[in-house]
């Protein structure tokens, strides 16, 4: 997706959020407009408080006409998140 979103006709127009534990996530990952790193471990209440702040600070900045959310899509068995 922030492939996606870094190509014209898209560029500037559409914005990325990735959360994703840190240490799991492949090398080299491609760049969001927002990349926030989780540690190891971390419990749902957490998870949720770290989301809920990041896309509220995304819908404030971008003012977006449209959100789509795409949660797990590329869930990892070995996830120590």
């Amino acid at each position: 997706t922030a492939k996606f979103g870094a190509v014209e006709p898209l560029k500037d127009k559409m914005y990325t959020l990735s959360l994703h534990c840190t240490s799991n996530y492949p090398h080299p990952k491609a760049h969001s407009t927002y990349d926030v790193g989780l540690p190891d471990g971390m419990r749902d209440e957490e998870y949720l408080e770290v989301l809920q702040h990041y896309t509220t600070k995304v819908v404030e900045e971008t003012q977006p006409d449209m959100i789509i959310y795409d949660a797990g899509v590329d869930v990892y068995e070995g996830d120590v998140l």
